[in-house]
């Protein structure tokens, strides 16, 4: 696919992580994002308490569901989110070009 070939907002990849299988849940919660109502997960390899936490973002926009995802340490989470936090509209879908991307 195009859209796993780069990285559309930077240190985020659409779709799911594909390492959740076997991590477990660190926490769940609903998160107001300005694209809709969105679903926070955070995940770690079990008793890696200090290691790579695994965020998943689905958003529920007025285009249909979105899924978003990274991986970082647990220092990085709030600065990696708040890029997330600032993308504030969909551009027009053309072959090759990421759905949404930052307000710059």
């Amino acid at each position: 696919m195009a859209e796993d070939q780069h990285e559309p907002i930077p240190g985020w990849q659409y779709g799911l992580d594909p390492r959740a299988a076997g991590l477990v849940v660190r926490s769940i919660s609903r998160v107001d994002h300005q694209l809709g109502e969105a679903l926070r997960l955070e995940l770690t390899a079990p008793g890696d308490a200090d290691g790579v936490v695994h965020l998943q973002w689905y958003i529920a926009t007025s285009m249909g569901p979105w899924a978003m995802w990274t991986a970082c340490r647990p220092e990085e989470a709030a600065q990696h989110e708040a890029v997330l936090h600032d993308v504030t509209w969909f551009g027009t879908v053309m072959a090759g070009e990421p759905l949404a991307e930052p307000d710059r």
